[in-house]
C-alpha cells in the first residue's frame, strides 16, 4: 500500500507487490521516491543536468505547468534474455499464442494508455502531445510506427 501513497497507480502497485527479483525491488521503490519528489538532486547537479538537456534544443519547456508530453523507455536487447522473458510469455499468451511470434511485447501495447477517454479521434476530444521515446530497439520500433500510421492514419485520422 505504501506504493500508492508515493503517487504510483494501481498498476504500477500490482506490478510492484509481485516483484520477486531484488534488484528490480529497489529499481522500482527508487523510481517511485524519484518521481514523487521525496529524492532531490544536489542543486549543482540538477544545474547540470537541466544545461546539458537544453543542449538538445527539445521542442518543450518543462518549467511551465501547461507543457505536456510524455517519455517512453521501450527496453528490449539485454532485458529481454532474462528479466522480461516472463512477461514477454505472459503478453503472447494472452492474445491466444502459446509461443511468442516475436520475442518482444509490440509497441502498439506501450500506446494502450493513450487511447482511452480523452485520446480518442473522430468526434471526441483529442490531446496533442509531444511522446520522447527511448529505446535500445530504435530499427524495429521505427517499422512498428511507420506500420501504425499506415493502419491507423495520422494524428488527425486522416
Amino acid at each position: 500500500l505504501w506504493a500508492l501513497s508515493l503517487g504510483s497507480t494501481m498498476e504500477e502497485a500490482g506490478h510492484f507487490s509481485n516483484i520477486t527479483n531484488t534488484q528490480d525491488f529497489w529499481n522500482f521503490a527508487m523510481a517511485l521516491m524519484n518521481r514523487s519528489g521525496i529524492l532531490k538532486l544536489q542543486p549543482w547537479i540538477a544545474r547540470d543536468i537541466e544545461n546539458h538537456i537544453k543542449t538538445f534544443r527539445l521542442p518543450f519547456n518543462y518549467d511551465q505547468t501547461d507543457s505536456d508530453f510524455d517519455a517512453i523507455h521501450i527496453r528490449r536487447g539485454d532485458k529481454l534474455l532474462y528479466e522480461s522473458k516472463k512477461e514477454v510469455k505472459k503478453y503472447w499468451k494472452s492474445r491466444g499464442h502459446n509461443h511468442p511470434p516475436v520475442n518482444y511485447i509490440p509497441f502498439e501495447h506501450y500506446l494502450r494508455y493513450y487511447v482511452k477517454d480523452d485520446c480518442v479521434s473522430r468526434g471526441v476530444k483529442t490531446i496533442n502531445r509531444d511522446v520522447y521515446l527511448a529505446t535500445d530497439d530504435p530499427i524495429i520500433v521505427k517499422e512498428e510506427i511507420a506500420t501504425l500510421i499506415k493502419v491507423n492514419g495520422t494524428r488527425d485520422g486522416t
